[in-house]
């Protein structure tokens, strides 16, 4: 991750966009790690003055999360904030996390269940590959929570899908194609 160019854009305001220098973005993640422990910093601890929730800290820690990545430091909180953020990174860098962690976190906060057919939250993915890699990451993530997650896509038969709806979900990943289907077929608004 040395040198990786990050950069991070925040509405803070309804057409008002702010760019964010990235702190960090080009320091290598291992003289991170090892600066924590000199520090006497945990890990998780890292997560937790992020912001990030107990729950989800049970499952960051659980699937081996050593540290914030530079571009989880400065997404995660600003979307716990509930402001909106458009972030660049390369691949690996930890972007579903960044957007994930606090996705689920607002979600369960709110503390509501998804009517059938209405979830609270939409991901949208260009592929099919990496709209159930970020389920299968979301389903980490929220692995000690009660929230549920349901990923649509074309190229497979649609009633699976569609079954996940009815009992309804509280977060949708989905390609643009299939979830136009579903919407105009009535199974999602």
């Amino acid at each position: 991750l040395t040198g990786v160019p990050l950069k991070l854009t925040v509405r803070s305001a309804p057409g008002a966009v702010v760019q964010v220098p990235v702190s960090g973005a080009t320091r290598d993640v291992s003289h991170r790690v090892t600066l924590a422990a000199i520090q006497g910093i945990s890990l998780t601890e890292q997560f937790r003055s992020l912001g990030v929730g107990r729950s989800l800290l049970r499952a960051v820690h659980a699937l081996g999360f050593d540290t914030p990545t530079p571009i989880q430091n400065e997404a995660i909180p600003v979307l716990l904030q509930g402001r909106d953020v458009v972030a660049l990174a390369q691949t690996g860098t930890g972007k579903t996390a960044a957007f994930g962690l606090p996705l689920l976190q607002r979600l369960q906060a709110d503390n509501r269940r998804s009517a059938p057919g209405q979830p609270r939250a939409l991901v949208l993915a260009p592929t099919r590959e990496l709209a159930a890699q970020i389920c299968d990451d979301l389903d980490g993530f929220a692995r000690h929570t009660e929230l549920s997650h349901a990923v649509i896509f074309g190229g497979v038969n649609q009633n699976p899908q569609v079954r996940a709806l009815q009992r309804g979900v509280d977060t949708v990943i989905a390609t643009p194609g299939r979830l136009l289907d579903l919407i105009n077929q009535g199974h999602l608004s």
